[in-house]
């Protein structure tokens, strides 16, 4: 039976979602408040998200959201988790299905989810529901960068968001509207790109970055050096970064540390 996350105390939902994901190929454990948090940050729906009742307990979670994005209306799976003493029982399918229901009933085009790329045995689940690959992310640190004294060019950061097209296949929790903080990336004062990076105090998540020419690849050590140095950045990651395209081969050689990588996952409707 599946209820309404509206109905259902959060802290109940944490705990379910926390069991779920114990044993994940990267275990996720969350506080009820990290959880509010990441619905309200990610654009995700209490409305929208339920959870799966089985012998009077929540046997699994599906957080879910609907938006319009580049003129597409599109569902978002943005978690989904069965307890470990209820799966075989077929209910990540039930939550699929609920899931494809719901956007199908909101008029939704497509149906969107990451799952890491380890995770074999969820991967295969989705393929066979009917959804493809569309995009390769990856999630890790940024090693050494060129010091200042290395006689970088002149880089410089505008923020101004008009002007800026986001790729179409940006992840969910990348895009701009959910972020906020794009500046263009201006190399001897002529713009030839833009980043958009979230911060909290001396560490920053670079999510998306574009340059004009594939010749400006050499210079993004150089740029995310000067990100750092001109907004306090001690430490630089990338999260969800797109990897296949020209902006990741010109970052790829400074990946350093844990690294997760994802599929990005769609299944059209209608």
């Amino acid at each position: 039976m599946f209820q309404s996350m509206q109905a259902v105390p959060l802290g109940d939902v944490t705990e379910a979602m926390n069991d779920g994901f114990s044993d994940y190929v990267v275990p996720m454990q969350m506080t009820e408040d990290q959880l509010a948090n990441r619905i309200e940050k990610q654009g995700l729906s209490k409305e929208h998200s339920v959870v799966y009742i089985e012998e009077e307990e929540i046997a699994a979670v599906l957080l879910f959201g609907i938006d319009v994005f580049q003129e597409t209306k599109q569902a978002w799976i943005g978690g989904m988790a069965v307890r470990p003493k209820f799966r075989g029982r077929g209910i990540a399918r039930k939550l699929l299905d609920f899931a494809v229901k719901t956007a199908e009933e909101a008029d939704c085009a497509e149906v969107l989810l990451e799952v890491i790329m380890e995770n074999t045995r969820a991967w295969q689940i989705y393929e066979a529901y009917g959804f493809e690959t569309i995009n390769e992310l990856m999630v890790a640190g940024l090693g050494a960068l060129p010091s200042p004294d290395d006689g970088l060019p002149d880089i410089r950061f505008e923020k101004e968001e008009e002007d800026v097209t986001e790729p179409y296949r940006t992840p969910w929790q990348n895009r701009l509207e959910r972020t906020g903080n794009a500046y263009h990336i201006c190399l001897d004062g002529e713009r030839v790109g833009w980043i958009s990076f979230m911060q909290r105090e001396a560490k920053a998540m670079v999510l998306q970055m574009q340059v004009t020419d594939q010749s400006l690849t050499a210079r993004i050590p150089a740029i995310l050096q000067q990100l750092k140095v001109d907004f306090g950045i001690e430490q630089l990651s990338v999260h969800n970064f797109m990897m296949d395209t020209k902006e990741y081969e010109g970052l790829a050689d400074l990946v350093a540390g844990d690294v997760i990588q994802q599929y990005q996952m769609k299944k059209s409707i209608g």
